[in-house]
């Protein structure tokens, strides 16, 4: 066949007579038969090396989101189902776990958190420089200490809070509640906006329910209770002894 610089010299009429030349035909048929079994064969191995580097992806994503990295090694390599598993496993709304330290809470919220980030379908992959990113929400892991130092006032930071697709309170009743209310007002909110909006969000705490609500107030307490859940998880640590 020759050259596609030497056909387009030609005019319309002899290249479409020599294209159509039986011998022509088929060499173009084979050349295009060619093409696109090497367009599958890249294919197949960039969905091979995807489906391999997303794991990866995901546990550096559940790391920088702020998940404790002993809590991210426990749940890739396969958590113990505890109470507390159960009850993440089904939290689409407002879920509060309570137990006493050692009993799964944060392991279980960890779970929780890579089972969303570990789907595939929220991933894309980039041919152009085999890269692979998180599409839409990325969830926010926050100490109940830490969530106790956020800047209200900051219109971006709170929005975050507020919409993200998954959000985590580890460990409230950890952290300092200031005289002035600052704290339990900005739980309120979030208690509030959250539930309004069907977003789910997990809190682990060592509080039992009574503590809670005396820690927090009756309007905080009863929010969660109408709109989401509060589970005891047990007594039980299952901490291994050091």
């Amino acid at each position: 066949m020759k050259p596609w610089s030497e056909l387009l010299k030609m005019n319309p009429e002899d290249r479409a007579a020599y294209m159509a030349l039986p011998e022509v035909a088929a060499e173009m048929a084979e050349d295009e038969r060619k093409s696109r079994e090497a367009k599958e064969e890249r294919e197949r191995r960039d969905a091979a090396y995807f489906a391999a580097r997303q794991p990866e992806e995901a546990k550096c994503l559940m790391v920088s989101v702020g998940v404790p990295r002993r809590a991210v090694g426990i749940v890739i390599e396969k958590a113990d189902e505890t109470e507390a598993i159960k009850a993440a496993s089904e939290a689409d709304d407002l879920l509060v776990l309570s137990g006493s330290p050692g009993c799964g809470k944060t392991i279980a919220a960890a779970l929780w958190v890579w089972q969303y980030l570990r789907d595939p379908k929220r991933w894309t992959a980039n041919d152009y420089d085999r890269q692979i990113n998180f599409k839409g929400s990325v969830p926010i892991w926050v100490t109940a200490a830490r969530l106790s130092r956020w800047d209200r006032y900051d219109e971006e930071a709170m929005k975050a809070l507020l919409t993200t697709r998954r959000l985590v309170v580890d460990d409230l009743g950890g952290e300092y509640l200031d005289k002035n209310g600052f704290y339990t007002g900005l739980l309120d909110e979030l208690v509030n906006e959250r539930e309004a909006n069907r977003r789910a969000t997990i809190f682990t705490t060592n509080l039992n329910a009574k503590a809670f609500r005396d820690r927090y107030g009756e309007r905080i307490y009863d929010r969660i209770k109408e709109g989401g859940r509060f589970i005891a998880c047990g007594n039980v640590s299952l901490r291994k002894a050091s």
